[in-house]
């Protein structure tokens, strides 16, 4: 073993194997005294996961703008995290968004970030595309007109006239260059063998020039539409009734209406009760200037349609000057002037000063014949009264005095006149006989000539006896000529009264 020993190659062999084994033991002691490294946690693995079409929130949008334009509406999100982090995201929750803030963005287009809320805070979040390009445009709102389409025809012998709307426009509310492609505002009514005037509720819709409809907003966006179904018609005057009387100092010098004539439609009963058309009323008591004002025209009861729907009155207002009228009289009526009479007794003639007042050119055509001072006493019985007197005068001719027109009078029935008895042409000549037998004192007539003068000129027979005829007296020839004369005055008229008897 010595000689092993002392071999320098034996030495070295030896060497090496105790060093492998010294090697070997240091590994198996090593691997005694470390444990196993432990398992892979699935939880806290760092994974990688991806979400398709994640929906964009726009947020902070001005109230008068809309975006009109996206480059995208939608993003695809990775996210990179735990798997346990990444599994609770989901685009259907909306704690989880990507959002657009369009704080303080104008009219225009825009790139801007997006920004990825309510991820958790240990989760990675990658946006593709990362920035979107959108276009905002300003709201407006303007009034267009609408267009109703009157579809169908109406019963046969009827006529529908023109559609009457609600309100004739309508707004709408939309991005600008939404509205300019408007080409019109379009309702449509059916009026197939309609007999009567139809009133029906249509909805509005917008269209382009293709016929396209576009989406805006309409308000309102339903109107009334009327049509009216005309029958038979009627032409009427049209009358404006001026109401009061201009203040003092003012009147009307002329009028002016812009039509003269409507036309009524309707049912021909009722059409026959109408002969004018009166609906117009102005008030004049306030009126100290010129004055245009335009009327409404309503049909009268029963009546479907009037043409125009509308009429303007110009009325002409200028300083007034007054005429005055003295003694005029005043005129009676509604009295029986066979069994009345009537006495004055404020004023006791009969007779007043009339002052009338207006436009000094009206005023130079009054005279004492277009103005009258009428009284009506109908039906009043005898007695006294105090009346107002009326005063007719030409248009916008009005009264200018300061006292009210009144009068105080009495109504007295008529005296009775006590007819005379008849008398008979036998009575006539029975009385002629006896005044010409009444007994007179005999005296001699001086002069037969004077009796036969008397018999030429009274007419008295020739073959009447002398007795018959009256004596003249010798003491007084003057007194019996008047003796002779009465009685021949008293013959003649009693002969005219029985004249006017027969």
């Amino acid at each position: 073993m010595d000689k092993w020993l002392g071999n320098i190659t034996v030495v070295r062999i030896a060497a090496v194997i105790i060093g492998i084994l010294l090697w070997a033991f240091v590994q198996l002691d090593q691997q005694v005294a470390t444990p196993a490294p432990p398992s892979l946690d699935p939880a806290t693995t760092i994974q990688s996961r991806e979400i398709d079409d994640f929906p964009i929130t726009e947020i902070n949008l001005g109230e008068d703008l809309e975006v009109t334009e996206r480059y995208s509406t939608s993003v695809n999100v990775i996210l990179r995290g735990n798997s346990q982090d990444i599994q609770t995201v989901s685009k259907e929750n909306e704690k989880y968004q990507i959002q657009l803030d369009l704080l303080n963005k104008s009219s225009g287009t825009h790139q801007i970030k997006l920004n990825p809320i309510g991820f958790p805070d240990n989760v990675d979040v990658e946006l593709y595309p990362p920035v979107v390009t959108i276009t905002i445009e300003e709201i407006i709102t303007t009034a267009l007109p609408i267009q109703v389409n009157v579809k169908g025809e109406p019963g046969k012998g009827y006529t529908a006239r023109n559609a009457i709307l609600s309100v004739e426009e309508t707004s709408v509310t939309g991005t600008k260059s939404v509205i300019e492609k408007i080409k019109t505002i379009y309702g449509s009514v059916d009026i197939t063998n309609v007999h009567e005037d139809l009133v029906e509720e249509i909805k509005l819709i917008a269209f382009d020039e293709d016929w396209n409809q576009i989406d805006v907003e309409i308000n309102p966006a339903t109107v009334e539409v009327q049509v009216p179904i005309i029958s038979p018609s009627k032409t009427l005057d049209l009358s404006v009734d001026l109401r009061g009387e201009t203040p003092k100092g003012y009147s009307v010098v002329s009028f002016k209406q812009s039509v003269d004539e409507v036309k009524i439609y309707g049912p021909q009963e009722v059409l026959n009760e109408y002969n004018v058309y009166d609906e117009i009323e102005i008030d004049l008591s306030n009126l100290t200037s010129d004055r245009t004002s335009t009327h409404i025209l309503t049909p009268p009861d029963g009546i479907s349609l009037i043409e125009p729907q509308k009429a303007e009155v110009e009325i002409i207002i200028v300083p007034s000057e007054t005429k005055t009228f003295a003694d005029f009289p005043i005129t009676i009526i509604g009295l029986d002037r066979e069994q009345y009479e009537v006495a004055f007794n404020e004023p006791t003639d009969g007779l007043l000063d009339i002052v009338v007042e207006g436009a000094p050119s009206i005023l130079e055509n009054v005279s004492e014949n277009n103005i009258s001072a009428i009284v009506d006493l109908t039906d009043l019985p005898p007695g006294s009264y105090e009346r107002s007197i009326q005063l007719t005068r030409p248009i916008f001719v009005k009264y200018g005095g300061e006292l009210a027109l009144k009068v105080s009078l009495e109504i007295r029935p008529i005296p009775e006149e006590i007819p005379e008895p008849e008398i008979t042409d036998s009575e006539t000549n029975g009385i002629t006989d006896e005044i010409l037998d009444e007994p007179t004192e005999e005296t001699e007539s001086p002069n037969d000539d004077i009796i036969d003068e008397i018999e030429g000129e009274s007419g008295i027979p020739s073959d009447v006896e002398d007795e018959d005829i009256l004596p003249i007296s010798e003491e007084s020839p003057g007194d019996s000529s008047t003796n002779l004369n009465s009685v021949l005055n008293e013959e003649e008229q009693l002969e005219n009264e029985i004249n006017n008897n027969q």
